[in-house]
Order: structure tokens, then C-alpha cells, then sequence
């Protein structure tokens, strides 16, 4: 199976290819994590590989180092000379890395939430880390769903706990006390980008989202938490008139917060083209802090599906595009690309950007 997941990569279907390695995991014997057994440590390197190889290609980071060579993973030679000690935290690390793969790159597929929850109480820091960023995704692909905010700071807390490591030069794979010995410190600047981009996804769910949020947030944080605050002053711009809401986005004396909240709200209608590639770039501006690019692979296929969904239902009227015979078609692949994994923000707004009259916009230099 691993090695048809290869292949399928290697065609071009990484959806397909990431399924695949989700299904090869499910059916991992006990054994496979007993230390020193060579015959499943090889195979879950190569496994590793695979999905390391899969990512890489998916967001179009290609690695130089790549060795997966077909055939190799069901190979009956496949083993290694030596067993290195920590097979039990190899085998949870390949499950995480795994689930990582599926849920940022298949904006369709099955719900591993409760998987992810499992591995979240793992006392390996590296695994925890992987299912943190894996369970974060998965909320977009689930409409920014109601445990959003759980999601988020589970992967705030294990961010935080990664960096004290390192800068204890400590090993990621030691195992420690786990997730309820780490610390409660929050860094609001982390939130932003990644609240915004749920709020992309959450569609006409938006202000249904929004307030089981602020509920959330205020339960864990307390209500004059600074995400509990954003996320009020979110609402409140989602709240606003029909008649004010467009004037509230475009005036630039208005708190960013309620912009924004106001610009996902005015997306939800389905304006006319113009419009709707300016409120998606003004969201796109919003996610894109530094620390929202340096981990988009979180949220940019999803984020991108969920934009995508609005430039198919205003494909259906042709008349509002420049050159409709030729850039229709190019948004339409864009869109159906990100089905197999192949697609990003970064292609669909390139496309879309053929046929909709408006200036670019320098913050898609930094989105893949």
C-alpha cells in the first residue's frame, strides 16, 4: 500500500496518495513499534519517506534529498543492518506526520479527529507538535468547526513548548511529562492569521462560527483575553448592516478587526467579481503576518477550496469575466486541482486574476 501511494504521488494525486498512507497506518500491527525490530523499522522509514516526498511535492518544496524508489516499501529484502534505539516514537511520529499530510493537503476526506486527540497526549514533544498542526487543519477542512478554538491553542501550546526546547538545545523526540505539564503562556500575535483563515472557511456558517468562538475563548482564556477580544470585535464586524457593511470594509480608520470580520460577512453574498477578489486578497492580507506564512500550509488548501467555491458559482455567469473563454476554464482547473492535492491559494488567485479587472496585490508574492 505504501508503495502505491508512491506511485499515486508520483502521477500527480497526492490526495490520493496521502488516503492511502492514512489507510496503511490503520492497519499497523503492535509489533511494528517493539523496539529493536528491523524488518518494521525499515519499513516505516521508507513509509516516512514516502510521506515526506508526498508533502514536499504537494507544496511544490521539492526535496534534493529525495531516495523513495518504487517497489522499494514491499521490497522482502527491506530491512536494516542495526535497529537505532526509539522505535515506539517512530511509529507514533509516522502516524503524526501522516495525518499532518491528509489534513493540509485533502480538502476531502475522513474525520481523524479522534485519532489526532489520541496523539495530542502523547509524551513525545515532536508528536504532539505534528497532531497539533494536523488537528488545526482539520478544522478548516471541517468549516472552521465549533472546537476551533481548542485546536488553535493546543497548537499555540506545543509551538511554545517546541521553541523552549530547542532553545534548551533539547531533542524533540525525548519524551517528557506531556501536554498538561506545559505551559499556559499565550502569544496573541501567534492567533490572528489563523482565526482569519478559519473565518474564510467557515462560509455562511460565519457568524454561527464566530460566536461559539468568543464562548470558547472566553470559557478557557476569560472574556478580557486578548483572542477573546479580537474575536468579540470580529463579530461585531460580521454583525454589521447590510447597508453599512461594504462602507465599514473600505474605510482604513475602521479597527482592523471589525473590517475584516465585516469583509468574511460581505464574501459570504457572493458579490459581483470585483468585489469578491477584493475582499478575498484583503483576507489573504490579513492571514499573511509573518508567522501565518511561515506555516500557510496549515490553511492554504483549505482556505483556497473555500474561495474556489465562490469563483465556481460566479463562473456561472460569464459575462462578468475578461476573456470568459479562456480564463473561465483556467479558475475552473485551478478549482478542481485542489481535489487532488495539487492546487493552492496562491494558483487559484493567479488564475482568477486573468479574468477579474483589478490591480495585484504584493502580499500574494509571499502565499505558494
Amino acid at each position: 500500500m505504501v508503495d502505491a501511494a508512491f506511485v499515486r504521488g508520483s502521477a500527480g494525486d497526492f490526495a490520493g496518495a496521502a488516503q492511502m498512507l492514512v489507510n496503511a497506518i490503520a492497519i499497523l500491527p503492535d509489533e511494528a513499534a517493539e523496539e529493536g525490530n528491523v524488518r518494521w523499522e525499515a519499513t516505516l522509514r521508507v513509509t516516512s519517506e514516502v510521506c515526506r516526498t508526498v508533502e514536499s511535492r504537494a507544496f511544490g518544496t521539492h526535496r534534493k534529498d529525495e531516495r523513495v524508489v518504487a517497489g522499494w516499501a514491499s521490497s522482502p529484502n527491506l530491512t536494516l543492518g542495526k535497529a537505532s534505539p526509539g522505535q515506539p516514537a517512530r511509529a507514533l511520529l509516522i502516524r503524526a506526520e501522516i495525518l499532518r499530510l491528509s489534513a493540509t493537503i485533502c480538502v476531502d476526506g475522513p474525520d481523524s479527529s479522534a485519532l489526532l486527540l489520541n496523539l495530542l497526549s502523547s509524551r513525545y514533544p515532536i508528536v504532539r507538535w505534528l497532531a497539533a498542526e494536523a488537528r488545526l487543519a482539520l478544522t478548516y477542512r471541517l468549516d472552521g468547526e465549533p472546537d476551533f478554538i481548542g485546536a488553535l491553542l493546543a497548537f499555540e501550546r506545543e509551538l511554545i513548548n517546541q521553541v523552549d526546547i530547542k532553545k534548551r538545545h533539547g531533542d524533540l523526540l525525548d519524551p517528557d511529562e506531556g501536554p498538561d505539564a506545559l505551559s499556559n503562556i499565550r502569544l496573541p500575535e501567534i492567533s490572528f492569521s489563523f482565526v482569519v483563515a478559519a473565518m474564510a472557511c467557515a462560509g455562511p456558517h460565519l457568524i454561527d462560527r464566530l460566536s461559539r468562538w468568543q464562548e470558547a475563548s472566553t470559557r478557557i482564556l476569560g472574556a478580557s483575553a486578548p483572542l477573546t477580544v479580537s474575536i468579540q470585535s470580529l463579530l461585531e464586524g460580521a454583525r454589521q448592516d447590510s447597508d453599512m457593511i461594504e462602507r465599514t470594509v473600505r474605510n482604513a480608520s475602521n479597527d482592523v478587526n471589525t473590517r475584516v470580520g465585516a469583509a468574511a460577512q460581505l464574501l459570504t453574498d457572493t458579490p459581483v467579481v470585483e468585489l469578491t477578489l477584493q475582499l478575498q486578497l484583503f483576507l489573504v492580507s490579513a492571514m499573511a503576518s509573518d508567522f501565518g506564512v511561515s506555516n500557510q500550509h496549515i490553511w492554504n488548501k483549505h482556505v483556497a477550496l473555500r474561495f474556489g467555491e465562490t469563483w465556481r458559482a460566479l463562473a456561472e455567469n460569464p459575462i462578468q469575466f475578461v476573456a470568459p473563454r479562456t480564463s473561465i476554464p483556467a479558475i475552473l482547473a485551478a478549482i478542481d486541482e485542489l481535489e487532488r492535492g495539487v492546487g493552492s491559494l496562491g494558483k487559484l488567485i493567479s488564475a482568477v486574476q486573468t479574468g477579474v479587472r483589478g490591480s495585484a496585490v504584493s502580499v500574494m508574492d509571499k502565499i505558494h
